[in-house]
């Protein structure tokens, strides 16, 4: 009965090894960042940085792959093209540099007012970028050109962006240059959502709702494993519950399992 009991442990905690702590937008959030940075969990405005800053761009990948510009009709929809990249995807200042590069390609065959234009735009930003050193406060981060900033940085260029796909990030949501927001957790206790822009790109991360108030049933799971030898983590309010621990406490009920 030991065996079978240090079996479901170890695979509780390895299940529990990486593991996104989810907040309601009403949960402290100096409480909720000193949980979150322990070793083994995950802030959700980190994990969406991260997942920003590596996203991909089909856009641009397929504009670089298949532009000709000794084409007369590819260089007149270049100007196009570009702007409709840059309002649609994250790139990064290395790809904004190679629009830059082509945009000066093109021009050096045929002089044309729209891609000079352009093409002076994305230096400009590009050089604005630059001057900036990435920097993320504990409150919310901007995420422009593959790059975090925070609010005052984001102020000095906010004019120069306008055209510009960027994200404005917090432990609670996200929202877009439009200010549409998307809270990450919706819901209770009984009844809660995780949002879509994060269930897509979880792969295997195990999450964690974190609710303002404890749970009921948190706290029972949470009474029954720390009696296992301390199994479970010290949680402070908001206590939080899983799949993995009600599995753990059916499992400690239907079998009756004893600590020595």
């Amino acid at each position: 009965m030991k065996k079978i009991l240090l079996l479901v442990l170890i695979t509780s905690h390895n299940l529990m090894a990486q593991t996104l702590l989810v907040p309601m937008k009403n949960v402290d959030l100096a409480s909720y960042k000193e949980q979150c940075k322990k070793s083994g969990y995950i802030c959700t405005d980190i994990f969406m940085i991260e997942k920003l800053k590596s996203e991909y761009t089909p856009k641009f990948d397929q504009l670089i792959e298949t532009l000709d510009l000794m084409n007369d009709l590819e260089r007149k929809k270049l100007p196009d093209d570009i702007q409709n990249i840059l309002k649609t995807e994250m790139i990064s200042v290395e790809q904004l540099n190679s629009l830059t590069q082509i945009c000066e390609k093109a021009l050096s065959l045929e002089s044309d007012r729209k891609i000079e234009f352009i093409k002076k735009e994305m230096s400009v930003v590009a050089s604005s970028i630059d001057k900036l050193s990435e920097n993320e406060s504990e409150s919310t981060t901007y995420i422009i050109l593959k790059k975090k900033f925070s609010e005052k940085q984001f102020a000095l260029i906010k004019n120069r962006i306008s055209n510009y796909k960027y994200y404005k990030i917090d432990a609670y949501g996200i929202s877009d240059k439009n200010s549409n927001t998307i809270y990450f957790l919706s819901g209770d206790c009984d009844h809660h959502q995780i949002a879509q822009t994060l269930t897509d790109r979880l792969n295997s991360l195990q999450t964690l709702p974190i609710f303002e108030k404890e749970c009921t049933f948190s706290a029972e799971v949470h009474k029954s494993l720390s009696s296992a030898s301390n199994f479970v983590v010290e949680y402070k309010t908001p206590l939080i519950w899983t799949a993995v621990a009600a599995s753990a406490l059916l499992f400690l009920k239907n079998y009756d399992v004893e600590f020595k």
